[in-house]
């Protein structure tokens, strides 16, 4: 039975969000007078559902389904754009809830943080910010201070943010060599002072000589918003040693022209942060 005004579930939700799950467990998520009545007045409280405040009761297998749906869902056409973010103009409102399963993930430490949906859904977050914040709800979430602890999720949610942002590029037919390109959009990962051997370890952990120059830029940067340690300078030398393009790029860091300002913002509190 179908409740006056309220449409029946989507086939499409259904498909999305019942496999290998047991509906009638979990009849406040699946019912069509629970949280995916997708009637407008209904949007405002299916935000603040009871799934949403509360979900030490679903385990990570489950909400990292609730993820997938909620990426598929996010990711619909027709879209918003903003430069490489493109969120559903339909279903942005399911950003908040998303947001709230993330967190509870992130918090567990579960490794289906790793899948490409939970990261997808993170790389969203910022661009839909500064278009639609109202849609995101009020909810205070802790991801600035839980992705930051976790390093391994921290840096491989980074270099996804890296290889996003090189897709777009890569249209304009552009390389992406320097981490400004991700540093200013406000994502949740952050490299504090003590990320500074983590950061010089990339420019040897990775392969493709471009990643090696976003490495080698994220580490000059903390090199000189941390006051310029002379030992990091030093180690910054010795790790380029040997690559030609990293050494001469790091010549031209350390000494710029003279016609040249080199502008480094303050990312204090942001993705650089004094710990």
């Amino acid at each position: 039975m179908v409740l006056p005004g309220i449409p029946r579930l989507d086939k499409q939700l259904r498909r999305f969000f019942a496999v290998d799950i047991h509906i009638h467990q979990y009849p406040e998520v699946f019912s069509p007078f629970g949280i995916f009545q997708f009637n407008l007045a209904a949007r405002s409280e299916l935000v603040d559902s009871k799934l949403f405040g509360d979900t030490r009761g679903l385990n990570s297998l489950l909400l990292a389904k609730l993820c997938v749906g909620f990426n598929e869902l996010l990711s619909r056409a027709p879209d918003h754009e903003r430069r490489e973010c493109r969120v559903s103009t339909e279903f942005s409102w399911l950003m908040g809830p998303a947001i709230q399963i993330i967190e509870r993930l992130i918090s567990d430490r579960a490794d289906v943080c790793f899948d490409t949906d939970v990261i997808e859904i993170l790389l969203k977050i910022p661009a839909m910010r500064h278009w639609a914040g109202d849609q995101i709800n009020e909810y205070k979430d802790r991801l600035n201070e839980l992705i930051p602890a976790w390093h391994k999720f921290n840096d491989a949610y980074f270099w996804q943010s890296i290889e996003e942002a090189r897709t777009s590029l890569a249209e304009k037919d552009k390389r992406l060599t320097d981490a400004w390109e991700v540093l200013w959009r406000g994502h949740y990962w952050q490299f504090e002072s003590d990320s500074f051997d983590r950061v010089l370890g990339f420019i040897n952990t990775t392969q493709y000589e471009d990643d090696q120059l976003v490495a080698l830029s994220l580490a000059f940067r903390g090199y000189t918003q941390f006051e310029q340690p002379p030992e990091w300078q030093s180690q910054l030398e010795e790790v380029v040693a040997g690559k030609e393009a990293l050494a001469t790029n790091l010549q031209e860091l350390l000494n710029p022209p003279v016609s040249e300002t080199w502008f480094y913002p303050d990312f204090t509190n942001s993705q650089l942060r004094v710990s």
